[in-house]
């Protein structure tokens, strides 16, 4: 196994928030992660056709998924420059 440990990689980086862009992510994913939930699973059930899936972009766009992947590519980064 430690003929390995030269070849490994930290997969997901212990990353540390300002509170500010904690308060925005918990905001942004409170609107957004039930849509996608909902979504999923009406596309999965056939409910929702997948013709309809640019709408379901938008409608992430419309609950600021932009701006969340922006914040999160803020703060990874802040930590590629510190590590």
């Amino acid at each position: 196994m430690n003929s390995f440990y030269p070849y490994l990689r930290e997969a997901f980086p212990n990353v540390m928030m300002t509170s500010e862009e904690n308060d925005e992510i918990n905001s942004i994913q409170t609107d957004l992660e039930p849509y996608v939930k909902q979504m999923e699973s009406r596309f999965m059930s056939g409910e929702e056709s997948f013709d309809n899936f640019a709408a379901f972009v938008q409608g992430c766009k419309d609950r600021r998924s932009e701006r969340l992947t922006e914040i999160l590519q803020q703060v990874y980064d802040r930590w590629l420059t510190n590590n």
